[in-house]
């Protein structure tokens, strides 16, 4: 790159056959102000020369073979708004000198090895939009400075071994879309303030995890939800009635919670697809009205304590492939109907 010092844009991606380390030459690079070199076979380690590309904006090394630390130098790009080192096989801590970047809108580190904690720095940055480190190693609690971001569309932590509960200040999350939280080892409740402002919030998943206590009815305010999976918790109590307002929702996974109480009739006039209720403790019959949900593919109602029949209108349900009922006190013959199910 020595001799390329007025360059400034490489975009090079998806070249599977190009192999080779970065070279200490990319510090030349000082006119810089889009580097992507992604979806290739780079390996090596990403050079501490990175830190003189002063002038670059956009910095994407996602979907190599990279290893090492992510350099402290990186910091010295005060101008990068979008960082893409994912899908590497980069190691160790973020380095708190990350901090100096405080005009990042997406920073998206998914897909390593990366350790130790999230660091408490974004108070400093101003215009975060998406924040991407699923899938890595990272430890601790999150960060209360990051619900500082009100104009965060995109946070998404899955995968790691976070502990500790949703930090309050995600209560000015307003304009969040997506939340995604789950495989970690989080507790604590969903605070009412919480839901009193997700109204845009699309998918929220918090699955597999430690939370308990009842859902707050407030979660009527999470009016655009379309993908809410809540199981592999400690949540109890019965399921808000306010859930039959989410004219959006598709998927609705409440299994293996200690939810009580019957199955909600109402639920029944919601789009789903996928409706999992297992391993509660319902009690009452399944609702007739069960027939309406003319979508839905996979329903598990199983290890529950339900009794009296299936519903006949079960046949309804054209495009149902996954029927699970195991584990409760169902009674009586089987509906004729079921044969009509002809995807089971």
């Amino acid at each position: 790159f020595s001799l390329l010092t007025s360059l400034e844009n490489i975009d090079v991606f998806g070249n599977k056959e190009m192999v080779g380390n970065l070279p200490s030459t990319i510090g030349d690079l000082t006119a810089m102000t889009s580097f992507l070199l992604a979806e290739n076979s780079i390996k090596g380690t990403i050079p501490t020369e990175v830190g003189k590309m002063t002038e670059t904006v956009m910095l994407g090394l996602w979907t190599n073979a990279l290893e090492g630390t992510i350099p402290a130098e990186v910091g010295a790009l005060t101008k990068v708004t979008d960082l893409f080192l994912y899908k590497n096989q980069l190691t160790g801590k973020i380095p708190e000198e990350l901090q100096s970047l405080t005009r990042l809108q997406t920073f998206n580190l998914f897909d390593n090895m990366l350790t130790g904690s999230i660091p408490d720095v974004f108070s400093r940055y101003s215009s975060l939009v998406e924040f991407d480190w699923r899938s890595n190693l990272i430890t601790g609690t999150i960060p209360a400075s990051l619900g500082l971001h009100v104009q965060l569309t995109d946070l998404r932590l899955y995968d790691n071994l976070l502990t500790g509960s949703i930090p309050v200040e995600f209560n000015r999350l307003e304009e969040l879309l997506y939340l995604r939280l789950e495989n970690n080892r989080m507790s604590g409740k969903i605070e009412p303030s919480f839901l009193a402002n997700w109204s845009s919030l699309l998918d929220l998943r918090l699955s597999n995890q430690f939370f308990s206590g009842r859902l707050p009815t407030e979660i009527a305010n999470m009016v655009s939800i379309e993908d809410l999976r809540l199981n592999n918790n400690a949540f109890s109590g019965p399921i808000p009635t306010q859930l039959s307002g989410f004219q959006n929702l598709t998927k609705l996974y409440l299994d293996s919670n200690s939810f009580t109480g019957t199955i909600n009739p109402e639920l029944m006039d919601l789009p789903l697809q996928v409706l999992r209720l297992q391993n509660n403790t319902f009690r009452g019959t399944i609702p007739t009205e069960i027939g309406l949900l003319d979508g839905l593919s996979y329903l598990n109602l199983g290890d529950n304590v339900l009794t009296g029949n299936l519903p006949s209108h079960i046949g309804l349900l054209s495009d149902l492939q996954f029927l699970i009922l195991d584990g409760n006190k169902l009674s009586g013959p089987l509906p004729t109907e079921i044969l009509q199910l002809t995807n089971l």
